[in-house]
C-alpha cells in the first residue's frame, strides 16, 4: 500500500517545480513589461523635453537677436554643480547675471492658489528643484563677487502662451512670452563681468551629456539684427521678426502687468531702478522721489537681496501699523524662500513688543494714545484761551505736543524755546512756548497719576532701552518705508538698530506725501547721508499721464520739508511713463445720489478690472465703515483696508487716505473729495490755515495718487455744515 501512495509523487514534485519556476518566470516578464512601459514613456518623455528644450533655446535666441541685446552667453544642458548626474537646462549669461532656465512640455499646465499644476498633479517640487539650482549657481560662482540676486530661475512652458508670474520664488513664463521676462530684467553686469561669470560656469557647469562639446553661443551687436542658424531669423512661419524700440517694450510691461493682480503690479521692478537694488553702502542710504516712481518696490527687492545673505536678520518697518503687514504680503510673493528672514512689523508694535519682551514696560498705554487724558488737561488749562488766541484748535496744541516735542525727546524748556519747528508753518513766541511746555508738563504729570504712557513714551523707552542693551541677536538690516512720516525719535530707534553698519539703514519716503503733522530734519535724529548714498526717482511708472497732472496740480504752489532745513518746491518734475488715465469728476445732488453714482461707477470699471484692484478711499475710519456697508447694502463685495494684508482678494478695498499710503490700485474713487481741503475757518490766522490746508491737501494727494488707470472725483451739493472732518482714530490707529 506504501509504494501506490508514492506513485507519482516525483511527477508531482516536478510539476510544482515547474510552476515555481512558470511563476517566477511571469513575474519577471511582469516586471520587464512594466520596466519596458516606463522606458517608453521615459524615452517619449524626454524626446519631448528635449524637443522643448530645444523650442526653448531657440526662442530665446530669437528674442535676444530681436531685442537687439548685447553679449548675452546661451549655455545648454549643463551639470547642476555639486551633482553627479542632474543636469542644467539652460544657462542665460548676460547684462542681467545668470539666468537658470528649465523647460517642460506639459499638456494641460496651469498656476491656481499660488502652485503650478500640470493637469490635476501638483508640480511645485519642480519650482522648489529650479529654485535650489538657481541657489547652487549663485553659491558656484561666490568667487566671481556676483550677486545672489542676480541669479534668477525661470520655469519656462514650452509652446505656451504664458505672462510671466512669480511662483514659490520661479518666474514662471510660457516660451511664446519670454520676451516678457527679458525686457524686465535690470542691467548688473558689464562685458568684463559677463565675460568672467561665464568663464567661472565653464569650470563649475560644465556640459552634461558624455563626449559633449560645450553648447555655448554668444550672442551681440545693439541694434543689429542677427540671423540665428536654427531658424535663420524669422518665425516658424517664414513671418520675419520686427525690432522692437523702447516704446514697444513699455507697452508689452503695461499689458502684461495690466493682466495680472494689482499686488503683482506693486512688485515689478523697473530695470532702471536696478541698480538701487544691487548698490552697496557704506552706511546709511535714502531713496526719495515722487509718488508713483517705485520707492516701495526698491526697498521690497532691497530687502530680499538682504534677505540671502549668510546670517542675515532684516526688518521692514513703516509709521502705519498696517503697511507692514501689506508689505508682507506682497514679499511672499515676491520672494517666498526668504520670507521667513524678513521680519515686518510698524514701529510701534516692535517698540511696545521688544519693552514687554524685557520686562521693560513703564506702564500700560492710555486709552486712544493718551487723546482722553490730554483733552481733561486742556479744559482745565489756565492757558487755554491764550493758546486758542493763536491757533484757535484743540487739535493744534496736541499735535505741537505730541508730534514737536514728544517726537522730538526734547527734556527741557529752554531746548523747546531754540528750537527750529521744521514742518510747522505758525509761529510761536517765546510767551506761548512757555505756555506750551507748561500744557506739555501737565499732561505728562496727568499720565503719570493714572499710571499710564502714550505712543510717543513707547517710542522714547524703547531707544533708552535698546542704547543700553543693543538687541541679540541683532539686525543686519533695517528698511524704513514712508520715513517721513515718523517721529525724530522714531527715526532715532531704528538707526539705533544698525548704526551706521554697511548696509545697514535704508531710508525710503517723500516729504510730499507726508500726511501726519511734524517734521524734523536727518541731522537731528543724527543720521548722515552723503550725497554718494542717496538717490532720487524722477520716473512716475504708475500713474496715468492725466491722472499724475491733475493730482501734482493739487500742490503746485505748497512747498514741503523732506527731513531738510531747506524746503522743496512744491512744483517738481516728474517724468511719465504711462500715457493715458481717466479722471472723472461726478457732481450729485445729494448723498443718495453720490451712492448711486459711486455705484454705476464701479459697474463700469469692473468691465476693465478685477474687484480687488479698485479701492474706495474716504477722510475718516468712520466714513470708511460707512462707506463699506454701503457698498455691502448694494451687493459689491468689500474689505476694509484695515484688514487688508496684502494677498489677492476679490473685493473693493475701502480705507482712508492715511491708510493707503504705500499702495496702487488700478482704480481709485474718492467720494466727497471736495471736502478733503477745508475752507478757512472763523478767526484761523492765515499761517495756520495755511499749515492745515497744505496737510489736508497732501493727504488728498496722496489718494489721488493711488490710483493707475482710473480716478474717480465725487462732489455732492451741501446745505448743511459737514460732518467729513477726519476723527481721531483715523490718526491713532495708525501707529498700533
Amino acid at each position: 500500500m506504501m509504494a501506490t501512495n508514492d506513485a507519482g509523487r516525483s511527477a508531482l514534485e516536478q510539476a510544482a517545480l515547474s510552476d515555481e519556476l512558470a511563476d517566477a518566470v511571469e513575474w519577471q516578464l511582469r516586471t520587464l513589461t512594466e520596466i519596458l512601459g516606463d522606458l517608453r514613456r521615459r524615452s517619449a518623455s524626454f524626446r519631448a523635453g528635449a524637443q522643448g528644450e530645444r523650442a526653448v533655446a531657440d526662442r530665446v535666441e530669437q528674442v535676444l537677436v530681436d531685442l537687439g541685446s548685447t553679449d548675452w552667453h546661451v549655455l545648454a544642458d549643463r551639470r547642476w554643480p555639486g551633482s553627479r548626474h542632474a543636469n542644467l537646462d539652460l544657462l542665460l549669461v548676460g547684462p542681467p547675471g545668470v539666468l537658470v532656465l528649465d523647460s517642460k512640455k506639459w499638456a494641460h499646465p496651469r498656476i491656481e492658489r499660488g502652485s503650478l499644476w500640470n493637469g490635476d498633479a501638483n508640480e511645485d517640487d519642480q519650482l522648489d528643484s529650479l529654485r535650489d539650482q538657481a541657489e547652487a549657481v549663485a553659491h558656484a560662482l561666490t568667487g566671481t563677487g556676483l550677486s545672489a540676486a542676480a541669479v534668477e530661475p525661470f520655469l519656462v512652458l514650452a509652446g505656451r502662451l504664458l505672462a510671466p508670474v512669480l511662483v514659490r520664488g520661479v518666474h514662471v513664463v510660457g516660451e511664446r512670452s519670454i520676451h516678457r521676462s527679458l525686457i524686465r530684467l535690470p542691467v548688473r553686469l558689464g562685458t568684463d563681468e559677463i565675460a568672467a561669470v561665464v568663464t567661472a560656469l565653464e569650470k563649475t557647469c560644465p556640459p552634461a551629456s558624455r563626449g559633449a562639446t560645450p553648447d555655448r553661443r554668444t550672442i551681440s551687436g545693439p541694434a543689429v539684427r542677427r540671423e540665428v542658424p536654427s531658424h535663420g531669423g524669422d518665425r516658424p512661419g517664414g513671418e520675419p521678426l520686427a525690432l522692437l524700440d523702447e516704446g514697444d517694450v513699455w507697452q508689452e510691461l503695461i499689458a502684461a502687468a495690466e493682466r495680472e493682480p494689482i499686488e503683482s503690479w506693486m512688485t515689478w521692478l523697473h530695470p532702471l531702478q536696478a541698480q538701487l537694488v544691487t548698490r552697496p553702502y557704506n552706511g546709511p542710504a535714502r531713496i526719495r522721489g515722487a509718488a508713483g516712481t517705485g520707492k516701495t518696490v526698491v526697498a521690497l527687492h532691497r530687502a530680499r537681496l538682504l534677505a540671502r545673505r549668510p546670517g542675515s536678520r532684516v526688518l521692514v518697518t513703516s509709521f502705519v501699523r498696517t503697511l507692514p503687514q501689506v508689505h508682507r504680503g506682497l514679499f511672499a510673493r515676491l520672494a517666498p524662500a526668504e520670507a521667513a528672514r524678513v521680519e515686518f512689523v510698524g514701529v510701534h508694535a516692535w517698540a511696545t513688543r521688544l519693552l514687554r519682551g524685557r520686562g521693560a514696560m513703564p506702564a500700560e498705554i492710555a486709552p486712544n494714545g493718551g487723546r482722553g487724558c490730554f483733552r481733561e488737561v486742556w479744559t482745565r488749562s489756565a492757558d487755554r484761551a491764550a493758546l486758542l488766541s493763536v491757533v484757535d484748535s484743540e487739535d493744534y496744541w496736541w499735535d505741537e505736543i505730541h508730534a514737536v516735542i514728544k517726537g522730538r525727546g526734547l527734556r527741557s524748556e529752554a531746548e523747546y524755546l531754540a528750537l527750529t519747528r521744521v514742518g510747522r508753518r505758525t509761529p510761536l513766541q517765546e510767551p506761548t512756548r512757555r505756555q506750551v511746555w507748561t500744557l506739555y508738563q501737565r499732561y505728562q504729570q496727568a499720565l503719570a497719576e493714572r499710571g499710564l504712557i502714550d505712543f510717543a513714551d513707547v517710542i522714547d523707552a524703547a531707544l533708552a532701552s535698546v542704547r543700553a542693551e543693543p538687541i541679540d541677536p541683532a539686525y543686519t538690516s533695517v528698511i524704513v518705508d514712508e520715513v517721513q512720516d515718523l517721529t525724530c525719535q522714531g527715526l532715532r530707534l531704528l538707526h539705533a538698530l544698525v548704526g551706521d553698519a554697511d548696509d545697514g539703514l535704508l531710508l525710503v519716503g517723500d516729504g510730499q506725501q507726508a500726511v501726519y503733522p511734524g517734521g524734523f530734519t536727518l541731522r537731528e535724529a543724527g543720521v548722515y547721508v552723503p550725497g554718494g548714498r542717496a538717490a532720487v526717482l524722477s520716473m512716475n511708472y504708475r500713474n496715468g499721464a492725466e491722472i499724475l497732472s491733475r493730482s501734482l496740480q493739487l500742490l503746485s504752489s505748497d512747498a514741503f520739508d523732506d527731513l531738510d532745513a531747506v524746503p522743496e518746491p512744491g512744483a517738481r518734475e516728474v517724468e511719465v511713463a504711462r500715457p493715458g488715465g481717466r479722471v472723472l469728476e461726478v457732481r450729485a445732488d445729494d448723498e443718495q445720489s453720490l451712492v448711486a453714482a459711486l455705484h454705476s461707477a464701479l459697474g463700469w470699471a469692473g468691465r476693465e478690472h478685477r474687484r480687488g484692484d479698485m479701492a474706495v478711499l474716504v477722510r475718516s475710519n468712520v466714513q470708511a465703515r460707512r462707506w463699506r456697508d454701503l457698498l455691502y447694502g448694494l451687493g459689491v463685495p468689500s474689505v476694509l483696508l484695515s484688514d487688508y494684508d496684502g494677498v489677492t482678494v476679490d473685493a473693493v478695498k475701502v480705507g482712508t487716505y492715511q491708510r493707503a499710503k504705500g499702495l496702487e490700485f488700478a482704480a481709485v474713487f474718492l467720494p466727497d473729495h471736495d471736502a478733503a481741503v477745508e475752507p478757512q475757518r472763523a478767526g484761523e490766522s492765515d499761517a495756520t490755515y495755511a499749515e492745515r490746508a497744505e496737510l489736508q491737501r497732501r493727504q488728498l494727494f496722496v489718494a489721488m495718487t493711488r490710483a493707475r488707470d482710473r480716478l474717480w472725483l465725487g462732489t455732492r451739493t451741501r446745505s448743511a455744515p459737514r460732518d467729513d472732518r477726519p476723527d481721531e482714530e483715523s490718526v491713532l490707529s495708525a501707529q498700533f
